[in-house]
Formats: C-alpha cells, structure tokens, sequence
C-alpha cells in the first residue's frame, strides 16, 4: 500500500513541475498489471498466455515470487522495498516512490531506477497533470494504472487484484506479505474502499481520455471492472 496502517499520514509534498521521463514512453501499448493476490498465482498458465497473445508492457510492486519478470518492477512502500528490492530481476526496469530517503534507496540497491511522480492525498480529485498523479489510489497496483496511462497506454488489464473479501476466504495469508502482514483488519476493508473509489476515478479518466479499461482479468471483488481472462487468449 502507499502507506502501511492509519498511523501513517499520506505525504503530500509537491512534486514539482517537470514531467517524469517516462512521459508517452509507451504511447498507443496494452498495459498488463500485475497485483499481488493470490490469483496471480493461481491463474499464471493463462496470464503468460495473455502475454504472449496481446503483448502487453509488464507492470508489477512488491514480491512477486519470481513467477513474472514484469518491464517494470515498482515499490512505493519503504518497509516493502526494503525486504523485497533483491527479488527484482535485473531485466526489470525499478520504479520507486519519489517519496524514499535517498539515502535508505543507495544503501539498499546499486542499480539505476526512476522516481514515481505522484502526490498522495486521501482526499480530493484524481488527476494527471504534467505527468504527475494526484490524489490516493489505495495500493501500488492501482498506482500503476495511472503510471501506465502517464506513460501513453491505450488500454489497461489488471491480474491479480483479488480483492479483500476474496483473499480472505484463500487458505494462509495473501501470498506477497508472506507472514509480516500488520494491518488491522478494518484497515484493509478501508483499503479496498479506497480501491474501488479510485477505480470509479480512474475509469472516468480513461473514458475522457479514451483509453480502455480497467480491465480486471482474473476473479476479484471489484467485479464491475471483471471480464475473465479466457475472453483474451
């Protein structure tokens, strides 16, 4: 998540004026992002199979058990990065929050990276100005979205956004957080609401903007935005 429990307060420092690097990086592309509950796992044959039909720029944050090498490899909470960072392949493209210590992202990797450009607010309008992201998105996965929408997607698929109420019923914890997860219960179910509205944001955005989706393609709670991923492969 962007910020770990209700103890953490959103930071909201400016992000400045000059437009990230990979503004339009990958105008006209698909994007595939990668979430991390346990239906990433689950479905991996058919999420390979969607890869290799569509073709898609990868997205993924935090553990992904190395069972995707996504294009880009992102992490926006501190306390994730610094446990998960050496699972990152080298292929992978890093993505981190402009919001880290610098310090603590040298001590931790000595490989090149990109800062995301997002102001994390809990309130207000979603919004892309300049390339900049405004406004809370709930999790690093709908994050990526509107990372992938400043950087030119035409359309967007999102595996593995399960859902609380769906991952819950799942035997264990959710797969990525292994046994380290500390959020209370009540603030994931805030979370996931935090999801939805960002979601219902994110798909007016793109309908203005005239880009597709989100699409979710594997079973999830969010099931306005679900279109099962046999229906592309």
């Amino acid at each position: 998540v962007l910020f770990r429990s209700e103890d953490e307060l959103p930071l909201e420092q400016p992000a400045g004026t000059d437009p990230p690097p990979y503004q339009e990086r990958h105008k006209g592309r698909p994007f595939l992002i990668l979430a991390n509950g346990p239906n990433l796992k689950t479905y991996r044959p058919q999420i390979r199979q969607f890869m290799e039909r569509h073709n898609p720029v990868v997205m993924g944050a935090n553990y992904l058990g190395d069972l995707f090498v996504p294009d880009y490899h992102t992490f926006v909470n501190l306390r994730r990065f610094i446990k998960h960072v050496s699972s990152v392949d080298p292929s992978s493209s890093l993505l981190l929050s402009q919001h880290f210590p610098r310090e603590v992202v040298s001590e931790q990797c000595q490989r090149s990276y990109e800062n995301i450009l997002f102001v994390d607010r809990v309130k207000g309008p979603f919004n892309i100005k300049n390339g900049v992201i405004s406004n809370n998105c709930g999790t690093v996965s709908v994050l990526l979205i509107a990372v992938a929408l400043v950087m030119g997607a035409s359309e967007v698929f999102v595996a593995g956004m399960d859902g609380y109420p769906l991952a819950s019923r799942k035997d264990g914890p959710l797969f990525y957080d292994e046994e380290d997860e500390t959020d209370s219960e009540s603030f994931i179910r805030t979370r996931e609401r935090w999801n939805e509205r960002a979601l219902a944001d994110l798909e007016l955005f793109m309908a203005k903007e005239g880009v597709m989706g989100p699409t979710i393609i594997t079973p999830t709670t969010h099931e306005k935005y679900f279109v099962g991923i046999n229906n592309f492969i």
